[in-house]
């Protein structure tokens, strides 16, 4: 049995279409993070590296 009215059904579509646009959002922001990363690395010659830099010149 469904108990819900029509403007309650649509208060909660609407909190899922907020819901979903919000992971989106965050969806394109870890992939440009990642292509970023990733651009940083093959500049920079690699996380291992990068790190094996920073422990030799003492940054950490």
């Amino acid at each position: 049995m469904n108990r819900m009215t029509s403007a309650e059904k649509k208060a909660l579509e609407t909190s899922y279409e907020d819901m979903y646009r919000e992971i989106r959002i965050g969806a394109e922001v870890h992939r440009t993070v990642r292509g970023r990363e990733r651009w940083r690395e093959r500049e920079s010659g690699g996380f291992k590296e990068c790190c094996q830099r920073r422990i030799k010149n003492d940054v950490l």
